[in-house]
């Protein structure tokens, strides 16, 4: 399966969140409270595009400018 596709199958079990750099820790407390789990996972930029990275490099998965996920413009 495509790594997009699975990324938008079931968008409602996650929450993406933006925050200043200062209150990532209150904001993830609001859900470790509660027994979820929450982790800063990235950086927001002007390019509009959604990227993937690790080790060996990254991948572009949304390009906002090109599409929508889930309909959200950008």
């Amino acid at each position: 399966m495509p790594v997009a596709d699975w990324l938008s199958c079931f968008p409602c079990f996650a929450f993406l969140l933006t925050t200043p750099d200062d209150r990532v820790e209150e904001c993830a407390k609001a859900f470790t409270a509660r027994g979820l789990t929450a982790r800063r996972l990235g950086t927001l930029d002007d390019t509009g595009e959604v990227r993937l990275r690790d080790a060996s490099g990254s991948v572009v998965v949304f390009d906002l400018n090109e599409e929508s996920v889930t309909r959200l413009g950008r």
